[in-house]
């Protein structure tokens, strides 16, 4: 629980300071996101050999290709991705997108995992979503078009 908490702490740091640090320093998406990723892989390494966890398939070439593929065309052209967003829509903007994980992986457990729907999944989205709303000012857009159409309605 503490790993996660982790994470989510770590990606409401993370896109501010890519947007501050990184994104204005001149270098290009590219660079960025793969210095990201090989620094991430070297820090693993240290991790590994302090708690002595062994990957649990035999290491192959096709195990390295397949790891190697990952890295670099998952998360490398999602980062670049990312670092174009950040530099061209601002860090709140490309948070956005991690408003679509917990639906994304609800969705694919009832459907490939045969995992069913409890109540707080479905509550926990509509609580992601007004969040969203709320964030993003919407609440304030629609109660304004709602009050223009009464007004419109009462004078007429």
């Amino acid at each position: 629980m503490l790993a996660c908490l982790g994470a989510v702490a770590c990606y409401g740091v993370a896109f501010p300071y890519s947007r501050r640090h990184l994104a204005g320093s001149g270098e290009g998406p590219l660079a960025l996101a793969t210095a990201q990723v090989l620094l991430a892989a070297g820090l693993m390494w240290p991790v590994l050999a302090i708690t002595g966890a062994a990957p649990t398939a035999t290491v192959t070439p096709t195990v390295v290709i397949a790891t190697l593929a990952l890295g670099a065309l998952c998360s490398g052209v999602a980062y670049v991705l990312d670092f174009r967003i950040v530099a061209a829509a601002g860090a709140s903007t490309a948070s956005s997108v991690t408003y679509l994980t917990p639906g994304v992986a609800a969705v694919v457990g009832v459907s490939v995992l045969g995992e069913h729907v409890q109540w707080n999944q479905p509550v926990g989205a509509v609580v992601v979503l007004v969040g969203i709303a709320v964030s993003q000012g919407l609440h304030r857009a629609v109660a304004e078009r709602i009050s223009r159409s009464d007004s419109s309605r009462s004078s007429g």
